[in-house]
């Protein structure tokens, strides 16, 4: 499997997977719309295929020749003034590359999904603040890391539910013989953020001061570097068929916004508020001033709903079977924030 493509590749993720190929020796092609740049993956030694998700024609032309394909690219969006842009780049998108993949007969597709799809293991959140550094262990859960999808009912939102869908596509795909790994990356930090994701935008604002109110949401987040190592792993190890949660540390939102204080240096209000309360917010400022305006709302939806769920996973399939690394997430927010300040970011 020498010569592979990677869809996303100038996204958060794909940028450290296809990096990652790159320097372990493959050969690297990556498709990339008309109008983004893609100079710093050039500049690594990748070669560019130009096209839309879309355009099945051009995805065609990008698989053509390649021994195996990773599928990062998709519309991280929590919000939008028309979903089905995120629909469209997700669910169309993803069933023309696979597609594509499963026509050319590539020997392995990694698909990268979201545990955003999956039901968390049966751990059960502390009540009440947890301690900033205290790292709550996934072993403390019956689970067995395996991944485990919910019902499309029980999700909310234009991202989680457009990429349920696209999971199921890609499950008829791989009936249809398609040697399909799939992966579930939990919520990367690092550097290269460069849009920014969801996550790295809360960063930012933490490290600005702009954000002294947050909910208690327990969450799972891994070093970048961690998760682009995991799907070449996927690509190299993974069983055809299997799935593998990509995570780190399970920790609260709390724990989070605690650890980019102190790397910052500056201390912060810090208040926690009840999840009813982001719900309402995301009323007035996504159901009233989005709707009137067409700006992103700073609370949507989505986000708030995610509130009230439990993020923490358990990684320890992928620790066990492809040798999936576990490394600082401290360390990993220290080469954000260190980015973010380089770039100009804040």
């Amino acid at each position: 499997m020498n010569h592979v493509l990677v869809t996303g590749a100038t996204g958060f993720i794909g940028g450290h997977v296809a990096a990652e190929l790159l320097r372990r020796g493959y050969r690297v092609r990556i498709l990339v719309r008309d109008k983004t740049d893609p100079g710093h993956m050039v500049a690594l030694g990748a070669e560019v295929a130009r096209g839309d998700l879309l355009d099945v024609a051009a995805v065609e032309r990008a698989v053509a020749g390649c021994d195996a394909v990773l599928h990062l690219a998709a519309d991280y969006r929590l919000w939008a003034p028309d979903e089905q842009i995120i629909y469209r780049t997700n669910v169309d998108g993803t069933r023309n590359v696979l597609a594509a993949a499963l026509a050319a007969g590539v020997s392995r597709v990694v698909y990268t999904s979201t545990v955003a799809v999956l039901r968390p293991p049966a751990i059960e959140p502390p009540r009440g603040p947890s301690p900033a550094t205290g790292q709550v262990q996934a072993s403390a859960s019956p689970a067995d890391g395996e991944p485990h999808l919910y019902d499309l009912s029980d999700l909310s939102g234009p991202y989680d539910r457009s990429k349920w869908q696209a999971e199921q596509e890609a499950q008829l795909l791989a009936q249809q013989g398609l040697p399909l790994v799939t992966v579930y990356p939990t919520i990367p930090v690092g550097p290269g953020d460069r849009r920014p994701t969801p996550t790295g935008k809360l960063i930012i604002d933490r490290v600005r001061g702009r954000l002294p109110f947050y909910v208690r949401l327990p969450m799972n987040v891994a070093a970048v570097e961690d998760v682009a190592v995991g799907h070449v792993l996927a690509l190299e190890h993974g069983r055809i068929g299997a799935g593998y949660i990509l995570g780190g540390r399970n920790l609260t939102l709390g724990d989070l916004l605690v650890m980019v204080d102190q790397i910052a240096g500056r201390r912060r209000l810090h208040v926690q508020m009840p999840a009813v309360l982001a719900m309402l917010a995301a009323s007035v400022d996504e159901g009233i001033f989005s709707r009137l305006t067409g700006r992103p709302p700073q609370v949507s939806f989505a986000s708030a709903r995610m509130a009230t769920r439990c993020l923490w996973f358990d990684s320890r399939k992928a620790i066990q079977e492809l040798g999936f690394p576990q490394t600082s997430v401290e360390a990993a927010l220290e080469r954000a924030i260190a980015w973010f300040h380089r770039e100009g970011y804040c």
